[in-house]
């Protein structure tokens, strides 16, 4: 089926590729560290590692910019938690009456600017959990997991409640880059899509993996070994990939592309015709893939992989190494960043490859780093 994509990239096939990988791969970009920030064991970081984030260790929050410069520091309760829209531009601290992870009332949630002033206050929202869009647009969702039914509110930017959607098998919601769609999996109900209002645009079969494009009329989805990508919430392709569950899907219609990411391959494939361009599998027996992002200009796609050790070493000494593998879209070139590490934690290392294919921002346990490819 012809598909009316805004602009179109005809990309190289290689099917020396097809079967074995990135045949012949040769390393030609070169890495320079810019920064590095580092982390304490407490420290979590929160952001999407393409624009501003935020680390934070009660009761202490830092917000970064993407150079490692501190926009600011600020204190907070014990009984709240900070959130921050993906680009990093919308920073809000929500505090609870006890200090329960699963406390279902919420006290308040305070706005806050880039300098950390405080902006305005919602007070007692009735969701007991937020996120924020890129928009400054502001999602609660009530419930507990796990527990029927879950609501998802829909407020504006100013904390107007415009709707309130009620699901029967909540298990999770995506925004789209905008803030302006959301698309929430129902379970066996399905994949529900609506506008920032709450007006219902479609209900698609349920997926494990969803995103929107940065077209938010283009939503990519992933289940049972096929990938169908949607305009305006109608089907326009399916890729059948062999590979029944994808951890991470990654699509960029603008450049005709998308990758697959399951734990012991990575693919890519061009979105007009279907036809994969080239992937790359896992021969050792202890790495994975852990992250996958593309580069707005199509360029550069980078994922994390980590090294578990095996199992007959102790806990703490496994996950303790990993690489990000640049790739060149055309799968020519491959190249290695490794890592080390002594804090542990299943899915590190984690990438984000800014929107130029100039530069990554790498996030291990232990720092956010952000390394320039050349």
């Amino acid at each position: 089926m012809k598909i009316a994509f805004a602009h179109r990239m005809t990309l190289l096939l290689m099917t020396a590729l097809l079967l074995f990988g990135v045949s012949g791969a040769r390393a030609a970009f070169r890495f320079e560290s810019q920064y590095k920030t580092t982390l304490t064991a407490d420290d979590r970081v929160i952001g999407s590692l393409k624009g501003n984030y935020l680390v934070y260790d009660h009761p202490q929050i830092t917000l970064y910019d993407p150079d490692g410069k501190k926009l600011f520091v600020k204190k907070i309760d014990y009984t709240a938690r900070p959130i921050l829209s993906p680009n990093g531009k919308h920073v809000a601290i929500v505090t609870y009456d006890s200090k329960s992870p699963t406390d279902l009332k919420t006290l308040r949630i305070d706005f806050l600017d880039l300098a950390g002033k405080k902006q305005w206050t919602f007070n007692k929202p009735t969701p007991n959990s937020f996120m924020l869009g890129n928009n400054g647009a502001i999602f609660g969702i009530e419930g507990v997991e796990g527990l029927s039914p879950t609501r998802v509110h829909l407020f504006d930017q100013f904390g107007a409640l415009l709707n309130m959607l009620t699901f029967k098998e909540y298990r999770g919601l995506a925004i789209s880059p905008s803030g302006l769609k959301l698309a929430v999996d129902d379970g066996k109900d399905g994949l529900f899509v609506y506008d920032s209002t709450g007006n219902q645009l479609a209900i698609l079969p349920s997926a494990k993996q969803y995103v929107f494009d940065n077209d938010d009329r283009y939503l990519g989805t992933f289940a049972d070994g096929v990938f169908r990508l949607y305009q305006d919430q109608k089907v326009v392709q399916t890729i059948k990939s062999t590979d029944p569950v994808a951890l991470q899907i990654a699509i960029n219609v603008q450049k005709n592309m998308v990758a697959l990411m399951a734990a012991k391959r990575v693919a890519l494939y061009e979105l007009v015709s279907g036809n994969m361009i080239w992937e790359f599998r896992v021969q050792e027996p202890d790495r994975m893939f852990t992250t996958l992002d593309l580069a707005d200009n199509g360029k550069v796609i980078v994922c994390g992989m980590d090294v578990n050790n095996g199992s007959t070493v102790p806990k703490e000494k496994r996950h303790s190494k990993g690489y990000i593998y640049v790739f060149a879209a055309d799968g020519k070139t491959l190249t290695p960043w490794p890592e080390s590490y002594t804090l542990w934690g299943i899915g590190f290392p984690k990438a984000a490859v800014n929107s130029s294919g100039s530069a990554m921002t790498v996030l291990t346990r232990e720092k956010v780093e952000k390394v320039l490819i050349k």
